[in-house]
């Protein structure tokens, strides 16, 4: 640790706080700041926020009659934690900040514990990215169309039949049985998916082109290792950057999940 912040112990107000009271604690946040950047490398937004986060909690505390916050308790943390805006995102974040301080009044040597370590977590919802949009896919569809008949099969199979990135990449030609796929997806789980006509008619191409004997999608350097997922990845972001869209397979994955392609005998979208 540098050790480069230089900020004294705190001394506690007496009583009930006022603002006027508030350069009490100044150079606490200075040294707050300091530790933040010199021993913890934090980004500034990062400093900037979890400092704005912290002071808010000290003011409260003020205003409820505590002394502040270097002086706080779990339990006034967690009064003032059930005042903030119940979403997981704001909570979490106010706990994040209040923990970060107390790491930083530990290592400065003020008191031995973290009163804030307790305060709840709240779970995440996990977000979907969102979809793209019908005139976005054609984009995306028509450019992997312009990039020769592999690239076509793949971004139609993960449009038209929602694969996983993984799932994509282990495809064998074996597992191409007529119109449906043979997919072994998470947890071994083997399940068959149609493959639309809009899909068929790309696969079919690349099929009469490939020389891999075993696999879809084979690795360009060794026909007998399918392709890897850094190579996948950077196939998405040149067809996202080509297309002008921002995408990637599991985003097509989730467009499919919400059926904003729309599968049509004449393959438009």
């Amino acid at each position: 640790m540098n050790n480069s912040y230089s900020a004294p112990r705190p001394t506690a107000p007496e009583g009930s706080a006022s603002p006027e009271e508030e350069p009490r604690v100044r150079e606490v946040w200075n040294g707050f700041r300091d530790w933040m950047r010199h021993d913890k490398n934090y980004s500034i937004t990062t400093i900037h926020h979890y400092t704005w986060r912290a002071q808010h909690c000290h003011r409260w505390l003020r205003q409820q009659g505590h002394q502040g916050l270097p002086w706080a308790t779990t339990e006034t943390l967690r009064a003032y934690w059930d005042t903030v805006t119940p979403s997981a995102a704001n909570r979490n974040d106010a706990r994040s900040a209040v923990v970060a301080f107390f790491h930083f009044v530990n290592h400065a040597g003020w008191r031995p514990d973290n009163p804030a370590v307790p305060l709840p977590r709240v779970k995440t919802p996990k977000r979907l990215p969102r979809p793209v949009t019908n005139s976005e896919a054609r984009k995306i569809l028509d450019m992997a169309e312009a990039m020769g008949p592999q690239i076509a099969a793949m971004v139609n199979l993960l449009a038209y039949c929602g694969l996983r990135n993984s799932e994509l990449r282990m495809l064998r030609w074996s597992d191409v049985e007529g119109p449906w796929l043979r997919v072994i997806g998470k947890g071994d789980k083997e399940r068959s998916i149609p493959i639309p006509p809009p899909a068929m008619l790309p696969l079919v191409r690349w099929r009469k082109q490939s020389t891999a004997a075993e696999w879809v999608f084979p690795s360009s350097r060794n026909d007998d290792r399918p392709i890897a997922k850094s190579t996948l990845s950077l196939i998405m972001v040149e067809i996202a950057d080509a297309a002008c869209v921002e995408v990637t397979a599991h985003k097509l994955r989730h467009t499919y999940a919400t059926r904003l392609l729309e599968v049509g005998g004449s393959g438009s979208v």
